[in-house]
């Protein structure tokens, strides 16, 4: 009897002990008040797209544009997380043609920034095309556009290249300048080129003339076999000539081929 009483005595004991506990337990802090973020925005090509981006946000008060670093293509935002989560941004800017790159930017020592020439553009929409046509291609992890003839773009180059960058740059009408190298192998091709061309056309020369004289020598073959060596033949016969010197025919008096015409 007295161990039963024990028992229910321990387990009195500890029900109290944890009422207690969770009674003073606290719970998680919650997050209040302005949040800030700092974040890469895509879309951001030209200067004048500070604008649009200050534009897209100011119709939401729930979060507000801090500041624009248009050289690494970042913004920081504040918010409040309760009434703005992190997913609403993307919805925000995107109105204006915006994004948020997700991805951290690697270290600048594993980047390459690359000026690409291209013809002179029209308008900022020219300019945003240009940009769209190489923004995702993978390892472009920035790019700007100068309406005055430049692309300049920030890659990894264990992912993408110049070549890339300027295929998808010309997919899209932009008129691409070549570089030194392609000229330089552009001669080079040309160079090639026109020595094969002209390699067949002497060869094509040297085969018209054998087939000339292929047929110039048929033909005198043809010809001293039907009228020279049968005039000569009849003439020297005595049957039948012009002259009643000899006997051969009148193509042996005509091609002056009879031993006996002056005889």
């Amino acid at each position: 009897m007295r161990d039963a009483m024990n028992a229910r005595l321990l387990c009195a004991v500890l029900l109290f002990s944890g009422a207690v506990i969770a009674g003073d337990a606290k719970p998680p802090a919650e997050v209040k008040g302005p949040q800030t973020r700092t974040v890469r925005i895509l879309g951001l090509c030209t200067p004048e797209r500070e604008d649009a981006l200050r534009e897209s946000v100011e119709k939401h008060p729930n979060v507000k544009l801090d500041s624009i670093n248009y050289a690494r293509s970042e913004a920081t935002f504040s918010y409040n997380t309760k009434e703005f989560g992190h997913d609403s941004l993307q919805h925000v800017i995107g109105a204006k043609g915006f994004g948020v790159k997700t991805t951290p930017r690697p270290p600048d020592d594993k980047l390459v920034t690359l000026e690409i020439p291209i013809e002179i553009l029209d308008c900022a929409a020219c300019c945003l095309g240009a940009y769209n046509s190489i923004s995702k291609i993978d390892g472009l992890e920035q790019a700007t556009v100068d309406r005055k003839g430049k692309v300049v773009a920030i890659f990894d180059p264990s992912k993408t290249n110049r070549e890339a960058l300027v295929k998808a740059l010309r997919n899209a009408g932009a008129g691409v300048e070549k570089s030194p190298e392609e000229l330089a192998k552009e001669a080079q091709e040309k160079v090639a080129k026109d020595a094969k061309d002209k390699e067949a056309k002497e060869k094509g020369k040297r085969e018209g003339e054998v087939i000339a004289f292929s047929i110039y020598w048929i033909c005198q073959t043809f010809y001293y076999t039907n009228f020279v060596l049968p005039g000569i033949e009849t003439g020297a016969s005595g049957s039948g000539c012009f002259q009643s010197k000899c006997g051969g025919v009148r193509s042996c008096v005509e091609f002056k081929a009879c031993f006996h015409v002056n005889s």
